[in-house]
């Protein structure tokens, strides 16, 4: 697992300001702007780190935004998975595919500014969430009530049967 605290390069921490500023220009909430700034940070350690790592026989990772592959987000990406599983979260699948999409809006954001050529991301796979089953849901015998509930010798008993 890499170092929490690696230092950030001018570049990717210019970036990742010019990314929040985006957002906020935008209209999007100081909290989401904190959201994305953090795992957009939280990304951009764990490529310098793993860069860093090459010398100890770890394979390469990115130092600038411009050289972050497919294979750096897919390992990001695990490497969210470990942590959500260490963590024990209530719901790992959720955080996994929010980290997973901060990463997809930062290079699409960088793809369509010119900080990468290609979109790193555009093939990373996001896990989906189980749906939430709705609540308050009426039963079969509470329809029943609410359709004969109108008056049927009446026009508007009629309109609402």
């Amino acid at each position: 697992m890499p170092p929490a605290r690696t230092t950030l390069t001018k570049e990717w921490a210019e970036a990742i300001a010019a990314y929040c500023g985006h957002l906020r220009a935008r209209g999007f909430s100081a909290g989401w702007e904190a959201v994305n700034f953090r795992i957009t940070r939280d990304m951009a350690r764990f490529v310098t780190a793993r860069s860093a790592g090459a010398a100890s026989g770890a394979r390469p990772g990115a130092v600038d935004v411009a050289s972050v592959t497919g294979a750096d987000l897919v390992g990001y990406v695990s490497h969210v998975r470990e942590r959500a599983d260490a963590r024990a979260l209530p719901n790992p699948i959720r955080y996994l595919a929010d980290h997973a999409h901060g990463v997809r809006r930062f290079f699409a954001w960088a793809a369509v500014h010119g900080r990468v050529l290609v979109d790193p991301a555009e093939g990373l796979a996001v896990p989906r969430p189980p749906s939430r089953i709705p609540r308050g849901i009426l039963t079969t015998g509470e329809i029943a009530r609410l359709l004969e509930a109108p008056d049927a010798a009446t026009p508007l008993g009629l309109r609402d049967r």
